[in-house]
């Protein structure tokens, strides 16, 4: 299957949703969005239209137009995960609201397609127990944002099934959809924490969208600069 065949449902359109959405796309697969807040759904393939463009400014989206051409809005969860091969799921960062999404998920995702949530403090078990495919589920944590900081914490529950190798098909997805491979210093805790300290403790909704398109425009000139250096070495080698 070629990439341009190859579908994903984003569940969830804010900003970790639109980061994931901005990743997939660019590595050529048709992204299908879902989000239950209207305007938020809405509003969200201009804004991955801008990050991809952003990206493209500093040599890390080739084809941002095409990119943004593999992205739609779906009309609803169960149009969302038609057909999909992965599932990325970004909702609310509660337990009940997680074991909901991911009941629906299960009975409406392809048999095979990953079911993966974005959760940051939330154990995969805590909201899989009872699903009767449980063991394609997994925690897929990504260092914000993740479409430029590639950096995911992998996560599965008990039953998550080695036998079927999610985790390990996943792992190498991720590493599939990188711009570049991380390096050791992406995972050095310093480095970790200063993006950390970059979010505000007290935001509002404009405060966040400054600084996280002052951050991510830093972030991806670093990322650019990374590149031509290691290309530099590469050559000189």
């Amino acid at each position: 299957m070629t990439d341009t065949e190859r579908k994903v449902a984003i569940v969830g359109a804010g900003l970790i949703g639109r980061a994931w959405a901005t990743i997939f796309a660019r590595a050529g697969w048709n992204v299908r969005l879902t989000d239950p807040h209207i305007p938020t759904l809405k509003s969200a393939p201009r804004l991955i239209r801008d990050e991809l463009h952003a990206l493209a400014r500093h040599g890390l989206a080739s084809d941002p137009d095409g990119a943004v051409a593999r992205v739609s809005a779906a009309g609803n969860l169960e149009e969302a995960v038609r057909d999909v091969e992965f599932v990325q799921e970004n909702g609310p960062e509660k337990a009940d609201d997680k074991r909901s999404i991911f009941a629906q998920l299960d009975k409406m995702a392809p048999r095979d397609a990953l079911l993966v949530s974005s959760t940051s403090a939330i154990t995969a078990s805590r909201f899989t127990e009872h699903l009767q495919g449980r063991s394609r589920c997994l925690v897929g944590h990504p260092v914000n944002p993740p479409h430029l900081v590639p950096l995911v914490e992998l996560c599965g529950a008990p039953w998550t099934s080695p036998e079927s190798d999610y985790c390990a098909r996943y792992t190498g997805f991720y590493k599939e959809l990188a711009s570049s491979p991380a390096g050791p210093e992406v995972f050095e805790s310093p480095n970790v924490d200063r993006v950390i300290a970059a979010w505000p403790f007290q935001p509002t909704a404009e405060r966040i969208a400054a600084l996280t398109e002052r951050r991510n425009e830093r972030l991806a000139a670093l990322a650019a600069h990374k590149s031509r250096y290691d290309t530099t070495q590469a050559d000189s080698a």
